[in-house]
């Protein structure tokens, strides 16, 4: 994919050109064919249309200009900016050391693997290259119940991982390094930013500091029939909906019913949907009671029937008498509402934008990927 020039044509045909080889690659409009110096083969429109409609769109800026290296299969999209790529249904030893990041004594705590099956998965990444190295950015990944291949892109749908290391949004706190030369160890292409992304989330072990996306998937799924053959289902106690600390005990015994699955079966488990904030409890915390009446409309409550007295308010500061837990777990679910592909591209990239400053000093520049990379909650 070494510099990989998009070519629009006038007529009924796409057409691709590579500035290293002779050959000529047109995408029909019409019959959908791809035809490579004149062998015709049939191609899905679910897979290509989404490809041509970035192709078409896409600026100077965000077109690809640079040898990617030998990626791996699964490529779904990728730009200067930012790839997408997939992978099917594989098991992952998940590395858990039960303590928070200030608690941990490496040399006597121990460290707990639970072997997992993975459903279909979807990774977004974003990526910056200065003095021709590459850095990534922000890592987003989302369990899916298939492959993106075959189906249509934009109402595929997407699912939080219950994983610790996760926010609410399904994108991934990135792990503390000791130096630089643990993020600079990849190939310094495209395949090395694919090859980072994924070993920086199944590969950098776990602790507690970040459990919220297991506490939202304990709030999502408890005794809901539509979750009872997911992992998290029979675990005891209703979860708060301001809730983002889950105990090891909770997870140890949700990852121990979790391993108990069969790869075969794993794309079927159904899993909670993804948030819209990064924190989700810190989110609708800020909302308070704005959305009450909205609250109301939805139960059907009459806000007349819950107006509190004149005296009441004064010592309260509350204009209604409503149940809080009730209103919470409304809020909560208008913050985890389902999400398909389009739409978490689209959030991805709007909130992943990394612009450099030519004016700003490398060391400047590195100082501030390292401090990203090593973020904590």
């Amino acid at each position: 994919m070494s510099k990989f020039n998009y070519i629009s044509s006038s007529s009924t045909y796409s057409i691709l050109k590579h500035p290293h080889y002779e050959d000529e690659i047109l995408i029909s409009d019409a019959s959908n064919n791809l035809i490579v110096n004149n062998s015709k083969t049939e191609i899905s429109n679910n897979l290509i249309n989404p490809i041509m409609h970035y192709l078409n769109s896409s600026s100077n800026k965000s077109t690809l200009h640079a040898d990617t290296g030998i990626v791996p299969p699964g490529l779904v999209h990728v730009d200067n900016k930012l790839v997408i790529f997939e992978r099917p249904p594989t098991y992952q030893n998940v590395q858990l050391i039960p303590a928070v990041v200030d608690n941990i004594n490496y040399e006597n705590s121990k460290n707990y693997i639970f072997r997992l099956p993975i459903p279909w998965t979807v990774y977004f990444v974003s990526y910056s290259v200065y003095n021709g190295i590459h850095y990534p950015n922000q890592i987003a990944m989302y369990f899916m119940a298939n492959s993106l291949q075959g189906t249509d892109f934009s109402s595929h749908p997407l699912y939080l991982p219950p994983l610790v290391n996760f926010y609410n949004n399904a994108t991934l706190c990135n792990p503390m390094f000791d130096s630089m030369d643990e993020i600079t160890r990849y190939e310094n292409n495209v395949s090395g930013i694919i090859n980072a992304a994924y070993n920086w989330i199944w590969n950098s072990g776990s602790n507690l500091d970040l459990t919220m996306n297991i506490a939202e998937c304990l709030f999502q799924i408890h005794k809901n029939p539509n979750f009872s053959t997911n992992p998290f289902y029979d675990l005891p106690g209703a979860i708060h909906p301001f809730t983002y600390y889950t105990d090891f005990s909770y997870i140890s015994r949700a990852f121990q019913n979790w391993e108990k699955i069969s790869i075969n079966d794993i794309s079927s488990i159904p899993w909670p949907n993804p948030c819209i904030s990064e924190r989700v409890h810190s989110e609708i915390q800020s909302i308070g009671t704005e959305k009450l009446l909205d609250y109301f409309e939805y139960y059907g409550i009459d806000p007349d029937e819950v107006t509190v007295s004149e005296e009441e308010y004064r010592e309260t500061g509350n204009m209604y008498v409503f149940n809080e837990i009730k209103y919470y777990k409304y809020l909560r679910q208008l913050q985890s509402s389902p999400l398909y592909f389009d739409e978490a591209a689209e959030r991805f990239m709007a909130n992943s934008q990394t612009n450099f400053d030519s004016s700003v000093s490398f060391d400047k520049i590195v100082s501030d990927v390292f401090l990203s990379l090593s973020s904590l909650i």
